[in-house]
Parts: structure tokens; C-alpha cells; sequence
């Protein structure tokens, strides 16, 4: 029974780590290709209009789309390994939210508005992407020396939301008309906006706390440390017949049947 189980865990850790080298290399060729249609087409960081249908160069869009759009389908396979190594404190609501929408929303950008503005989410979802596959190739392998950037990780999820709001958002303030449909930047930052802020909760919750607790808990530890030296300094000076003295600059001097005479009095304050 326990080499049955143990042999069942070897093969989930196995393909993890399979499947998490195949969407490294999958979300960086999304990403990648993305960065050639962009610098092919002079695409900048501001206004990028829908393609023209007629143009061929544009058709990448399209694949890139519905290579995207696959990623998250497959991506579902997170949760289910999860559920399948009884992680499933892991499957929080920000998790199922992210894989429940994002599907829907990637097949509504590609049907109707490949292209254009819409270039960044791909470009820089597929890349973080690749850290984040990265990150738990890494952990599937058992390599935990290799994985103190998680909250970097996080943070840089952070970022790309950030990103998204900036730069579809422009297009609702800039003073040249910009001829792409208005409703998928609009879209999309409300979008990014609700997973910057749930991206924020779970940091704040997941490190920030964590950090905070344990700066608390080390300083606790240091004073204990510090009375229990100090309790053994006096129940050493007591064992050994003396009495505590401070004079007033605050050093601590011993009074003993011996030195007591060479003491001036008047300058010492007794310790209780």
C-alpha cells in the first residue's frame, strides 16, 4: 500500500513537471511571436487600430488569439493537480475567478477584435507566464533552494495589471481619435482593475502580514533572550552573597563584604 502511494506521487510529480516545462515553452512562444507581429507591423505604446482584414501580416493576430485563448483552457490543469495532491487551500476564489473568466473573456477579444490594442495582454501575460511555470517546475521538482522570488513573482502579476490599465486606458484621455473599438479597453481595464485588487489583497495577506509577524516575533524573542540573561546575571551576583549597585551614570558596580567600605554611598542607588 505505501509503495502504491509512493509510486502514485512520483507519477504526479512527474507530470507536473512535464506540464509545466511544455507551458514555458508554449506561453513563450505566444509572447515572443507577439513581440515579432508588433515590431513587424511598427506597432508603438500608444494608439494600434484593428488590422486591416486585406493586409496578410495581420492574420498573426489571429493565431496568436487562438493560441492564447487554448492556453487557458489548458491552464484548468492547474487546478486539478491541485485538487489531485490535495492542495485545496491553493483553489482560493482568486484562483477560480481567474480560470472561470479568463476563457470567455480571451474567445470575446479574439472573435471580434484581434489585434490592435489587445497586443499587450498576451505579450506580457504569456511572459509572466513563463516565470510562473518556471516557478512551479521548480517546486514540483523539489528544488525549494531556487524559489525565494515568489513574492516577486507576485508582485510582478501585480505590475502587469498595472500595465493594462495604463495602457488601454489612454485611449479614453489621449487628444488624437484612436480608431479601435472602445468597449475592449474599457474591458479590459475593469478587468485588470478587479485582479490588481485582488492581486493586492492576497500579497498583503500572503507576505506583507507574514513579514510584519515575524519581524514581531523575532523582536519578542530578543527581549526574552535579554530578561532571562539578565535574571541570570543577578541570581549569579545574589548566589554569590553581593548586592547590586548603580551609580548614577548607570554602571552596575558589586558590593561585597570586601570592597563595601571603598564605596562612596551617597553616589550609589540600591537595586530591589
Amino acid at each position: 500500500m505505501k509503495n502504491t502511494k509512493t509510486s502514485s506521487n512520483n507519477m504526479i510529480k512527474q507530470l507536473m513537471i512535464l506540464y509545466n516545462m511544455i507551458m514555458v515553452i508554449y506561453s513563450a512562444v505566444i509572447s515572443f511571436s507577439t513581440m515579432w507581429a508588433v515590431y513587424n507591423l511598427g506597432y508603438g505604446l500608444g494608439c494600434a487600430e484593428l488590422p486591416d482584414p486585406n493586409d496578410k501580416r495581420t492574420d498573426i493576430f489571429v493565431w496568436i488569439g487562438y493560441f492564447f485563448y487554448v492556453s487557458k483552457i489548458v491552464e484548468l490543469l492547474d487546478t486539478v493537480f491541485f485538487l489531485w495532491r490535495g492542495k485545496v487551500d491553493q483553489v482560493t476564489f482568486l484562483h477560480v475567478f481567474h480560470h472561470a473568466t479568463m476563457p470567455p473573456s480571451i474567445w470575446w477579444g479574439v472573435k471580434y477584435a484581434p489585434g490592435g490594442m489587445t497586443f499587450m495582454f498576451p505579450l506580457i501575460n504569456c511572459l509572466i507566464h513563463v516565470a510562473m511555470y518556471t516557478y512551479y517546475g521548480l517546486a514540483a521538482a523539489g528544488a525549494n533552494r531556487y524559489l525565494w522570488w515568489k513574492n516577486y513573482l507576485t508582485l510582478a502579476q501585480m505590475i502587469q495589471f498595472i500595465i493594462f490599465i495604463l495602457h488601454q486606458g489612454q485611449i479614453f484621455v489621449q487628444s488624437t481619435p484612436c480608431n479601435y473599438p472602445k468597449i475592449f479597453p474599457a474591458a479590459i481595464v475593469l478587468y485588470a482593475t478587479v485582479f490588481l485588487i485582488l492581486f493586492s489583497n492576497f500579497y498583503i495577506k500572503a507576505y506583507w502580514h507574514k513579514q510584519r509577524l515575524a519581524k514581531s516575533l523575532e523582536k519578542r524573542q530578543q527581549q526574552q533572550q535579554h530578561q532571562q540573561q539578565n535574571v541570570h546575571f543577578i541570581d549569579t551576583i545574589q548566589h554569590n552573597g553581593g548586592q547590586l549597585f548603580h551609580e548614577k551614570n548607570g554602571t552596575i558596580k558589586q558590593m561585597n563584604g570586601y570592597n563595601k567600605s571603598h564605596i562612596n554611598k551617597s553616589t550609589l542607588h540600591k537595586i530591589d
